[in-house]
């Protein structure tokens, strides 16, 4: 494969990162940052949990703020879709903190 299709190749993949998950692709460079906000948000939209529980405990537990298995299991399967970072089986075990970071890692790693 020629630089220049490496190129393209390159800059379409970052272009279709940035989209997937709301970021910017400049220069082939995309730069996205997940809040604790948009996990908490996710598990209350699509989880069902009640955002109560959430407010004002971004470093407790999943588990400790009774958060069930099947809950943890949609917040995995929308952060696959959406921003396409697989977070680990233990994340009820996780803070929301701490899921936002997994994710923001992964990003890094892809951009380096």
């Amino acid at each position: 494969m020629s630089t220049e299709n490496t190129e393209n190749t390159e800059n379409t993949a970052s272009a279709e990162h940035a989209e997937r998950t709301g970021g910017t692709a400049t220069g082939g460079n995309t730069r996205t940052v997940v809040t604790p906000a948009q996990i908490s948000e996710i598990l209350v939209t699509k989880a069902g949990v009640d955002p109560g529980i959430l407010a004002g405990n971004p470093d407790v537990s999943l588990q400790d703020l009774e958060i069930d298995s099947l809950a943890v299991l949609e917040l995995q399967a929308v952060i696959v879709e959406r921003f396409g970072v697989e977070i680990p089986d233990h994340a009820v075990t996780m803070t929301v903190n701490e899921i936002s970071a997994i994710v923001n890692e992964s990003f890094e790693e892809v951009s380096r």
